[in-house]
């Protein structure tokens, strides 16, 4: 198993009588704060999940897709979930219960590995969008944002990198804790700056490595 990564139909083969279940954009899968007495494997969609602070504010911090696991921390540890995780698009999980988790590890004990990498990661990630809402303006948080949605859903092309999911001013400001208004005047500053370019519905970004120095500011 190449990269620790398992693939849709390897699972299903492990999994007697798999439940499947179906979730369409914007649909609640885990509420912060929630336990999860299962694990899910993501056969079909992307999935984003949030951080809701104390003062109300909410935070994007990953996205998931195909191949990924999610509720893994709050699974494993029997705790509340730190994050919420909504659909993006059309999502079909597979639930993944004590014995089929242990019947995967029998099959793929490396997989253990990539689990325990998968909830250190999104610790870190947590950890990283908190420091960065506290402490950057609302250009950088963008631009972070940005590298994110390319990272998952970037396509190559000859005007740059072009983030193949359409997203509003207004979804980019839930995203960085931002008004819709400044959203929109960031997102021209950076056409000005060569940063990013507007096609339609979509994002190209030609420059990836100066976004990237502006992300880290």
């Amino acid at each position: 198993m190449p990269d620790n990564k398992l693939y849709p139909n390897q699972i299903l083969q492990l999994v007697q009588n798999p439940i499947i279940q179906s979730y369409h954009a914007g649909d609640m899968i885990l509420q912060q704060g929630d336990k999860c007495p299962e694990m899910f494997f993501i056969i079909e969609g992307s999935v984003r999940t949030v951080l809701l602070t104390c003062q109300g504010d909410e935070f994007l911090v990953s996205i998931h897709g195909q191949g990924e696991f999610i509720c893994e921390a709050a699974y494993i540890t029997n705790r509340g979930s730190i994050l919420s995780i909504y659909a993006m698009d059309d999502v079909r999980l597979l639930s993944l219960s004590d014995h089929a988790y242990h019947a995967l590890l029998a099959k793929y004990p490396e997989v253990s590995t990539t689990i325990m990498m998968s909830i250190s990661q999104k610790l870190d990630m947590v950890v990283d969008r908190l420091e960065r809402y506290a402490t950057s303006g609302i250009p950088p948080r963008i631009a972070s944002i940005l590298l994110l949605f390319a990272e998952k859903y970037g396509i190559p092309t000859s005007e740059g990198i072009k983030i193949n999911y359409r997203m509003t001013d207004s979804e980019l400001g839930v995203y960085t804790n931002a008004k819709r208004e400044s959203v929109n005047r960031t997102l021209k500053k950076f056409q000005n700056e060569g940063l990013i370019q507007k096609d339609r519905e979509f994002l190209y970004i030609p420059n990836i490595e100066a976004l990237k120095r502006l992300a880290e500011k």
